[in-house]
């Protein structure tokens, strides 16, 4: 009885003791290029970043370790196979540039943090965050660009493609796609995200943006259908509130590429 007695005081030692060397704070708002759980980054070093919450009185970081997994069972295991900060000293919380392995394209993230306050207590882990990372190489693109008239632009332009999906359960769906001329896309009738005025305004002939979206519940074994509305905007429809010019009397243009990822 003696001896069982001891044990038990001994564990509830352990157990006190692992309690009080952990921090009471904890990490929130973790974000990539300030983002929560971007897809499509193109940088190959983003920008990490989280908040601290803690009600202490002179509360401060005082390091930090990142972990980035391959996949989630990794991280969940505490290995960062991608990138182990291990302990970094400094109270950097804000564009903490990530320094691990190169990453390819299409290729999902899995990243948390801990922190030391002002005690030198750890925090415990946050919670798992992402980004994946968007077409790095112009290689990427097997799209082609496709457009209406080239003698005769329009204010829209109605495109439409039929395509098939096979019979294995898709795994995840990504719809990468910009514009010569504003855009707003359909899948199977559903419009596809909630952006306004895609792919947004840049100097056309030097830089063109494009956008990375999560189709995957969009879209239904068999038949399916894409479709997008294509209108003038700045590219050919004139810029500024008095007319202004436009960057080109051409056709609008499309270039939009869908990968379907199935379990097998």
């Amino acid at each position: 009885m003696k001896t069982r007695l001891l044990f038990v005081l001994a564990v509830l030692a352990i157990a006190y003791s692992c309690s009080q060397s952990s921090s009471p704070a904890r990490i929130t708002d973790m974000q990539c290029e300030s983002q929560v759980n971007p897809l499509g980054i193109d940088r190959e070093k983003p920008l990490l970043q989280w908040k601290i919450s803690d009600d202490r009185r002179g509360a401060v970081q005082t390091a930090y370790q990142v972990l980035v997994a391959s996949s989630p069972d990794k991280l969940r295991a505490d290995t960062g196979d991608l990138w182990d900060s291990g302990m970094v000293e400094t109270d950097q919380s804000v564009h903490v540039e990530y320094g691990g392995s190169p990453v390819a394209s299409e290729t999902a993230c899995y990243w948390k943090v801990r922190v030391w306050d002002q005690d030198g207590k750890p925090t415990p882990w946050s919670a798992m965050a992402t980004w994946e990372t968007g077409l790095l190489n112009p290689d990427d693109w097997r799209a082609s660009w496709i457009s209406g008239e080239p003698e005769n632009p329009v204010r829209s332009v109605y495109l439409r493609k039929d395509f098939e999906v096979a019979g294995s359960r898709i795994q995840s769906a990504r719809l990468y796609v910009t514009g010569l001329g504003s855009y707003v896309f359909y899948v199977n009738g559903s419009r596809v995200g909630d952006d306004l005025l895609t792919p947004g305004w840049t100097d056309f002939p030097k830089r063109l943006e494009y956008q990375v979206y999560d189709v995957t519940d969009l879209l239904v074994e068999g038949a399916n259908a894409a479709g997008a509305i294509l209108g003038s905007m700045w590219w050919s429809g004139g810029l500024g509130w008095m007319g202004g010019t436009s960057y080109s009397k051409g056709p609008l243009k499309l270039l939009a590429q869908l990968k379907i990822k199935y379990d097998d």
